[in-house]
């Protein structure tokens, strides 16, 4: 199949196509800078405007006429032109706190709350959005100890123990990585099966799960070592454990625990001490 020759409509030089290309409508220009050029002299089917705040005339598209966007000649204009808008006062609804909201947007969203923090609080005050008010409410199958420990409070309860022991492992000293807080010496099973708690509301106002005292800072290794150790004990060796700890709560603190693990590295090992003699 033979090329079919072309003039171009801006140089007037003569050129080949395929005969597909033809079909599909081009073979025009001989170039992409003959195709610009022509671009640019062609006759514009837009309209001239003028500018709502500086006054000065620009060239609007068809396409943003017909959607009536053209009525700023750029974006520093646009912005000053929506600041002139009306405004109306608003209430937030958890603070009391009084802001501004553009009038046009009353109708697009709620405008309650003057911030996002403000909205999430009240939320999380207001009980009727949750339990089964809430949107995402499947009948209460979350487990109750999970629940717990999704809870505010208990993410309170860690921050704190992080803080105290400077997010520090009060077991091998590691800091900062991967932290998890423990309940210790009373174990936070132990406490959920003696409170006879039911619900999360009574879990937040009991006391001993949000004890400070009772709680220690821990890494992702050494506290996967300590649920080991659990796992292996009898029960009654862990009844016995429990009460014991209760019993010495004051010298099994995590200051103290620290400081008895430093004094027991600096000791020497009967390997050693042997080796010493033989010297």
């Amino acid at each position: 199949m033979k090329n079919i020759k072309k003039v171009c409509q801006t140089c007037k030089k003569e050129f080949y196509i395929y005969p597909c290309e033809e079909k599909e409508g081009r073979g025009k220009y001989c170039s992409h800078e003959c195709y610009w050029q022509s671009y640019k002299t062609r006759p514009k089917s837009g309209q001239i405007r003028k500018c709502l705040v500086c006054g000065k005339t620009f060239y609007a598209i068809p396409a943003n006429i017909k959607n009536g966007n053209s009525k700023y000649c750029s974006h520093e204009c646009f912005g000053l032109g929506t600041r002139t808008r009306k405004r109306v006062m608003r209430k937030c609804l958890n603070c009391g706190r009084q802001f501004e909201v553009v009038s046009t947007a009353i109708g697009r969203r709620a405008c309650k709350y003057c911030s996002l923090e403000c909205r999430n609080e009240y939320y999380r005050k207001d009980k009727t959005f949750k339990g089964e008010n809430c949107r995402f409410w499947k009948g209460g199958i979350t487990p109750l100890a999970r629940a717990i420990r999704r809870s505010s409070s208990y993410r309170q309860w860690r921050k704190a123990i992080f803080a105290r022991d400077n997010f520090t492992c009060v077991l091998c000293g590691r800091r900062g990585g991967r932290l998890e807080a423990d309940h210790y010496p009373v174990a936070f099973a132990s406490i959920l099966a003696k409170s006879n708690v039911k619900s999360l509301e009574e879990a937040i106002n009991f006391h001993e799960f949000w004890n400070t005292d009772n709680g220690r800072t821990l890494c992702f290794d050494c506290h996967r070592l300590t649920r080991r150790k659990q796992e292996v004990m009898s029960e009654e060796t862990k009844n016995r454990c429990w009460e014991d700890m209760e019993n010495n709560f004051e010298s099994l603190r995590p200051e103290v625990v620290v400081m008895r693990a430093r004094e027991a590295s600096k000791e020497a090992t009967p390997l050693q001490r042997s080796r010493e003699e033989q010297e």
